[in-house]
């Protein structure tokens, strides 16, 4: 491709600034009016088709979660996953509910610690093969997704987790982890990881009552919060 550069253009006007994240591949762009990143083909090709942007041009207010949360070893060490995730949840609600057991499963199946579009890419077409073998089993373990109804034009969504036990702040599968800790805040379940973190915000913000509650001693977070299901 070629690369954006300062004059050159872009969907959002004739760009002022260019900061390179990713040589050759991930661009951040700014206008005088707004801005976004830029995706080579090649890295854009690695998107998800179902929000993928054709172009590869993603504008900075909503669409650029998906270049980041799709190639997150490049952003790690600078972006809120948090606020990532919340981005795509309120935007890309059905496309973000069916994208992240992809990011668990290649996670778990490469032994990734963090879910990066182009490393998977790196381990080659047979590697991509034994993903797409092994995907229809691990997706059994997958809760269902229902729709219900729209309310003021948002579309509420119910999901039947059965058994699986996921953080809701760093998306990590607990489902069979022993390990104890981490609590249940305002609905969300925080897992024994991102519990410190957490909870340090939380009381920087003066929200403890939000919190309801700590998992037991020698009990492990998942069987805990299943218990909290029932």
């Amino acid at each position: 491709m070629r690369h954006p550069e300062v004059g050159s253009w872009s969907p959002w006007g004739s760009v002022q600034h260019v900061q390179v994240v990713v040589p050759g591949h991930i661009y951040v762009v700014t206008t005088a009016s707004h801005g976004g990143m830029k995706l080579s083909a090649e890295y854009n090709r690695l998107v998800d088709p179902s929000w993928r942007v054709k172009g590869g041009w993603y504008e900075e207010d909503v669409d650029v979660a998906i270049v980041i949360i799709t190639f997150q070893k490049s952003f790690a060490a600078k972006a809120d996953m948090d606020e990532v995730r919340s981005v795509l949840a309120r935007h890309y609600a059905k496309e973000y509910s069916d994208w992240w057991p992809q990011e668990r499963d290649t996670k778990a199946l490469f032994g990734l610690d963090v879910y990066d579009a182009a490393e998977v890419s790196k381990q080659g077409k047979q590697a991509i093969a034994d993903l797409s073998a092994m995907l229809p089993k691990l997706r059994e373990k997958r809760p269902a997704r229902i729709f219900e109804s729209e309310h003021g034009g948002v579309k509420r969504i119910q999901i039947d987790p059965g058994d699986t036990v996921l953080c809701d702040f760093c998306n990590a599968d607990w489902t069979d982890r022993p390990e104890s800790g981490g609590f249940v805040f305002s609905g969300s379940a925080v897992c024994p990881t991102c519990a410190p973190v957490q909870l340090k915000k939380i009381k920087g913000y003066g929200e403890e009552d939000a919190i309801q509650g700590y998992c037991p001693s020698g009990m492990s977070f998942a069987d805990w919060v299943r218990s909290m299901r029932r």
